[in-house]
């Protein structure tokens, strides 16, 4: 072996050990808490973007409001607003709830589905929710539900049909909006979650 390899050799059995290691330093803390492994999450698989939106725009024959805000004692409560110049008959609406496996993800990354949506005649509200570990279950449930009452409570504002809102979401979201359709469907299923049962009790 030359010494050139031989150097090659232990460069690569010393990034060898410093991986293991930091991924032994990684797993120790894990156990001790997830903000550890949550933090790393957020700067690989689900960054949260930085939105630079002005809070109103025109685009694509859609007006967009950037941060509106639901009522919630959670924080994150913000969503995006979607407005089709030219709206379907009866007036359908999306509340759209984003993914990002709980721990991160944003309502900016359904900015393009959301704006051709809207291109289609829907109006769409894309919310955000409580990541963990801020929040923990059924957190982004009971937000999803609060934002739907939102919507339904001021529907003359945002000039939407209370009558054809539709619940959605990608991933996590497609959880969370399933969740909140469950609870409102099932007693057994409400009662074990009881905060989002008022929207019922409300509406």
């Amino acid at each position: 072996m030359s010494k050139e390899e031989e150097i090659m050799k232990k460069k690569k059995l010393a990034y060898t050990s410093g991986a293991i290691i930091a991924l032994m330093s990684l797993g120790i803390a894990a156990t001790r808490s997830p903000k550890p492994i949550i933090g790393l999450a957020r700067k690989t698989l689900f960054k949260i973007p930085n939105d630079q939106r002005k809070k109103r725009y025109h685009e694509k024959n859609v007006q967009v409001s950037v941060d509106e805000c639901y009522d919630s004692q959670y924080p994150t409560n913000y969503f995006d607003f979607y407005k089709p110049d030219q709206p379907l008959p009866e007036n359908p609406a999306i509340l759209w709830v984003h993914g990002g496996g709980f721990i991160g993800g944003d309502k900016l990354e359904v900015k393009e589905y959301a704006t051709k949506l809207a291109e289609a005649g829907y109006t769409v509200a894309v919310m955000n929710y409580a990541l963990v570990p801020k929040a923990i279950y059924p957190v982004p449930v009971i937000q999803a539900t609060e934002c739907l009452a939102f919507l339904v409570k001021h529907h003359r504002r945002y000039d939407i049909n209370p009558d054809n809102l539709f619940l959605a979401g990608d991933s996590a979201g497609a959880h969370i909006a399933c969740q909140v359709v469950l609870s409102q469907l099932s007693g057994d299923y409400a009662e074990r979650q009881k905060p989002t049962t008022y929207f019922l009790e409300q509406n």
